[in-house]
């Protein structure tokens, strides 16, 4: 079961791996020309399903794996949805309304569980609070970095992506260390 869930954590991923294959990344010259209604409508499914998967293994996603189903879910029922300003509205946010979910999903987790963004049990929650906050502050600036750079999938996607992880999991690493003694405020 311990294998089951290190794969799981490491799949948590391929949604939006999958995404960027649809959506012709430079890392993936051959893929398949799709709508982009049915590459979300793929997406989603992928990701719904790992939802679910993890929630059977009672294993606690990753916050901004979070926010990016809940992204891809919101996209394919907007598009299912076929309403004239969701569909605009979906065209203007499409790379950094992701950022915008996961800052939305990181704040409800920091406000409504005690783990926060971290997924660690602390003594003390005004730092796990501080430092979810912390996450939240970074994915809007990853918001508004995406927005200027919309079009651009290499700076609205590829880079303030796997830094606002490499920050979670830097905090993480932190709190792991020594708890009481991680002042970020």
């Amino acid at each position: 079961m311990a294998y089951f869930k290190k794969a799981l954590t490491w799949l948590a991923w391929f949604p939006l791996i999958l995404l960027g294959y649809f959506q012709k990344a430079p890392y993936f010259p051959e893929s398949p020309s799709l709508p982009l209604a049915d590459q979300f409508y793929y997406c989603a499914i992928t990701a719904g399903l790992l939802l679910i998967a993890h929630l059977l293994v009672s294993l606690r996603i990753n916050t901004i794996a979070l926010g990016v189903y809940c992204f891809l879910l919101l996209q394919a029922v907007g598009f299912q949805l076929d309403v004239s300003w969701v569909s605009q509205l979906q065209l203007l946010l499409l790379e950094s309304g992701m950022f915008a979910v996961i800052a939305i999903t990181a704040m409800g987790r920091t406000l409504l569980s005690s783990q926060g963004c971290l997924d660690k049990e602390l003594s003390r929650w005004d730092h796990t609070r501080t430092a979810s906050l912390v996450i939240v502050l970074a994915a809007t600036v990853a918001f508004m970095v995406s927005w200027q750079f919309r079009g651009n999938v290499l700076f609205s996607i590829y880079i303030p992506l796997p830094l606002l992880l490499y920050l979670q999991g830097m905090l993480q690493t932190a709190f792991d260390r020594n708890p009481l003694k991680v002042q970020l405020s």
